[in-house]
């Protein structure tokens, strides 16, 4: 829809979104879960964990935990 994105959980970023299954087998094909939400804060959020990646030196691959909360 318009001014909408497709967000996804896990982050598609960290290769465990809808992507997963081409790095780690058929039984992922499933494993993730989306949703449309406003293109702007998505861009954003994007750009955040972007500079997360960046700041904390995450390197493709290497496992992290995500805390959500309040």
């Amino acid at each position: 829809a318009a001014g909408k994105d497709c967000d996804e959980y896990p982050f598609r970023s960290s290769a465990e979104g809808a992507a997963r299954y081409q790095y780690e087998g058929a039984e992922f094909k499933d494993d993730f879960s989306v949703r449309y939400i406003d293109s702007k804060e998505n861009q954003e959020a994007g750009a955040r964990l972007g500079a997360w990646y960046h700041s904390d030196r995450i390197l493709n691959w290497e496992a992290f935990t995500v805390a959500i909360g309040d």
